[in-house]
């Protein structure tokens, strides 16, 4: 016996009629009365006496009914109780960009909402964008390339979609090296001793995946002399002899670096990577977190911008 059993035993109880007890049950007599017969036969007896068409609650019945109604009453209250608890949320799952880059400015969204819980990884933009469409994500940062194939899947997925900027590639060089010189084509690079993020570092995905089309778009290899593991190379790199390629994303976080390095702005005609946030628009903790990274974003590459091209070929004319 089942507690929907229970209850529809109870409301044959209280009405002493199929038929009215069906109706207020919104099944068909027959059904309810299958159930009644169900009941009697696991039980091994008669719960109501049957005076032609009518029935009658016999002792048997009266003794279930009392049984029946204090474990439905416990089940009410244990249903309360268990619906009044406060549910852990749900957290927001967010692809972020490569490293751990968003760690320091999602900071202040952490300590402004604690209650707000966020699992982070490391994708692709394109496995992110996958993984968003397939509702493992709530947001995600890709970029246009991956967005060619699928943007038109977003508004049926409850998506937004907002640019955030142009990821500019850069020759990041010494202060004393190529002071006139404000662009430069990759291909003037080719004798260049550069280096590099491993591009088996996971932290560096995204970034080993714009610089590798691009080169290859362009028929170009770089002369890579070294690699680091990201961590290591994000400790060296502003203090290094040595020129390495970086993007505004990560020019842009690690803007100390510009105190000792200048940015020359790569024109190769395939740096055109474009970079988007991409987020579910139907949940309002997703959407409190991707306005936040919006707003920070936008502050941010706006200082960038002001610090990285005072006198860039672009700003001048």
């Amino acid at each position: 016996m089942n507690i929907l059993q229970m209850q529809q035993f109870k409301m044959i109880a209280e009405n002493e009629s199929i038929t009215k007890s069906a109706e207020k049950l919104y099944i068909s007599a027959p059904a309810l009365s299958k159930v009644l017969y169900s009941l009697e036969e696991e039980l091994g007896c008669n719960l109501f006496d049957r005076i032609g068409r009518k029935i009658k609650l016999n002792h048997n019945g009266q003794q279930l009914l009392e049984y029946v109604n204090v474990i439905l009453k416990d089940y009410e209250q244990i249903y309360q109780h268990f619906n009044t608890i406060e549910k852990p949320l749900k957290p927001v799952r967010l692809c972020e960009i490569s490293g751990d880059l968003l760690d320091f400015i999602l900071k202040p969204f952490f300590q402004k909402n604690p209650h707000i819980p966020v699992e982070k990884e490391i994708q692709s933009y394109k496995k992110a964008l996958d993984l968003l469409l397939d509702n493992q994500a709530d947001i995600v940062f890709t970029d246009n390339f991956s967005l060619d194939d699928a943007a038109h899947l977003l508004k049926d997925n409850h998506i937004s979609k907002l640019y955030l900027l142009k990821n500019d590639l850069f020759l990041t060089t010494p202060c004393n090296k190529y002071e006139n010189i404000y662009q430069v084509n990759l291909r003037d690079l080719i004798n260049e001793k550069l280096i590099r993020v491993s591009e088996n570092d996971p932290k560096s995905i995204n970034f080993s995946n714009y610089l590798e089309d691009v080169c290859l778009k362009e028929k170009v290899k770089l002369n890579f002399i070294q690699h680091y593991d990201y961590d290591y190379f994000a400790k060296i790199a502003s203090n290094s002899s040595f020129s390495y390629i970086s993007d505004s994303l990560h020019a842009a976080f690690y803007r100390e670096a510009c105190l000792s390095k200048r940015f020359i702005k790569i024109s190769s005609k395939s740096a055109n990577q474009q970079i988007y946030l991409c987020y579910r628009n139907n949940d309002q903790n997703v959407f409190l977190l991707a306005n936040y990274i919006i707003e920070v974003f936008y502050s941010m590459f706006k200082s960038f911008k002001m610090l990285s091209h005072p006198h860039s070929i672009d700003d001048r004319n």
